[in-house]
C-alpha cells in the first residue's frame, strides 16, 4: 500500500461551522446536492447531540488511520483563515522531508 511504500501524507477534514454544531432547530428540510432527496426534522434540535456524536466518532476513526499510517491529521474550519491551513499543509511538508514525526500544530488542531 501507499503507506508501506514510505510515503507520508496528510490529511485535512474541512468543514464549515454548521458542521460541528449543528445549530438548527424547529421543522428543518435537508436536501442532499446531489440526489435532492430531503430528509424532514420536526424538531431538528433534538437531532443535535447524537450528530455532534457521530460527528466526533468520524474524525475519531480518521485521526485512528492516520495515526496508523504515521500521516499528520487536522480540521480546518470554513470560517477561519485559508492562511491557517496552508501553514499546517507546510509545516507538514517539512517534517516529511526531515524524516522525523514530531507533533506539527498550526491553527486548529483537532
Amino acid at each position: 500500500g501507499l503507506a508501506s511504500s514510505g510515503a507520508h501524507g496528510t490529511m485535512v477534514q474541512v468543514v464549515d461551522p454548521a458542521e460541528e454544531t449543528f445549530p438548527y432547530s424547529g421543522r428543518v428540510e435537508f436536501v442532499a446536492p446531489e440526489a435532492g432527496s430531503v430528509i424532514t426534522a420536526g424538531r431538528a434540535e433534538s437531532w443535535a447531540s447524537d450528530y455532534v456524536a457521530r460527528v466526533a466518532l468520524h474524525r475519531d476513526q480518521i485521526r485512528a488511520e492516520t495515526n496508523r499510517l504515521d500521516w499528520l491529521f487536522s480540521t480546518h474550519t470554513t470560517s477561519r483563515s485559508a492562511a491557517e491551513l496552508l501553514l499546517f499543509l507546510h509545516a507538514g511538508m517539512m517534517v516529511s522531508k526531515g524524516g522525523g514525526r514530531s507533533p506539527v500544530k498550526a491553527g486548529r488542531s483537532a
